[in-house]
């Protein structure tokens, strides 16, 4: 099972599983939690990870996708406590860089 819960103001947290089978379901979901969130003047949000059990390189793609809408529509998109196994798959990718720069720190509310 996989879903998406806004617990916080501008604190989106995962859930479950994301991998190949639920990540265009959570896609769907989070770009409309998102969309929501910018549109009532959010400029920063952040995505949390700590309830997340399992991915895939579909949740690499994912988070490459959502990194750069919101690049291109001017706000910024927070991760914390991303999962080794994500950290690992943007290492074998040569995108850890690029996750990197948007990760905050786990401990941070």
């Amino acid at each position: 099972m996989s879903d998406i819960r806004l617990r916080e103001p501008a604190r989106i947290f995962l859930r479950g599983t994301l991998d190949m089978t639920h990540t265009a379901d959570i896609s769907t979901q989070l770009q409309k939690m998102v969309t929501q969130l910018h549109n009532q003047g959010e400029k920063e949000i952040t995505l949390d990870f700590s309830e997340v059990t399992r991915v895939d390189s579909s949740a690499l793609a994912l988070l490459t996708v959502c990194l750069s809408r919101a690049r291109k529509n001017n706000y910024t998109l927070r991760l914390s406590a991303l999962p080794d196994a994500l950290r690992d798959l943007a290492k074998l990718c040569n995108m850890e860089d690029f996750l990197q720069s948007n990760q905050r720190n786990t401990n941070a509310t």
